[in-house]
């Protein structure tokens, strides 16, 4: 059930597991596969099932983040879900997003006519409750990172990598995105060349 601070139901949210963004428009996938997300209704709630989550054969420890958001609004929230929680009601509070953002660098490849609009995919993962767990996939051509955060811990990995293999690189930050905050400009995010030829 996804309420707000206040404990009133937000209406037409999406909730997923794993969500993709391709310069800010967000897809849902569910085990690798882009389907129709689940949407909360007028009482706020969701129903998901275990295999939307989890791959067949997970072990009974495991744990995988949800992540929702409410784009109108600007809300979004997060929660853990292991088995324990199969079967019961899981209050998922939205809180404001923040807008973080920021602009793709690579100094070492300023020069390269092959370099100038370069591809970055960034991995985002949730560190909280003594684990790690991925909650966005954003890809860009246009060197820009856009996306809607709920508060938390965030282990940011970029990278951008030649079509012909001939060079790699990367970026890795964490980012804490605090409560009530509602933009985060993360200015540059400069990516290291890692391999060239």
């Amino acid at each position: 059930k996804l309420v707000d601070k206040e404990g009133r139901p937000v209406v037409g949210a999406r909730i997923g597991s794993d969500i993709r963004s391709q310069d800010g428009q967000l897809s849902w996938y569910y085990q690798s596969e882009q389907r129709d997300c689940a949407v909360s209704d007028a009482d706020g709630k969701v129903v998901l099932q275990g295999q939307q989550m989890f791959y067949p054969g997970a072990s009974r420890q495991s744990s995988c983040m949800l992540f929702a958001v409410q784009e109108q609004e600007r809300l979004a929230g997060s929660a853990s879900v292991a088995d324990r929680d199969f079967g019961q009601t899981i209050q998922l509070t939205m809180q404001p997003a923040c807008r973080v953002h920021g602009q793709f660098v690579c100094p070492e490849l300023s020069d390269r006519a092959d370099a100038q609009d370069f591809p970055v995919n960034t991995y985002l993962s949730y560190v909280g409750q003594g684990m790690v767990h991925r909650v966005l996939c954003h890809d860009t051509d246009k060197q820009e990172f856009e996306a809607l955060l709920a508060p938390g811990r965030y282990e940011m990995n970029c990278e951008s990598r030649d079509a012909n293999r001939k060079w790699t690189a990367r970026a890795t930050r964490l980012l804490d995105v605090l409560a009530n905050k509602r933009e985060l400009d993360l200015g540059q995010i400069v990516l290291r060349l890692q391999d060239y030829e």
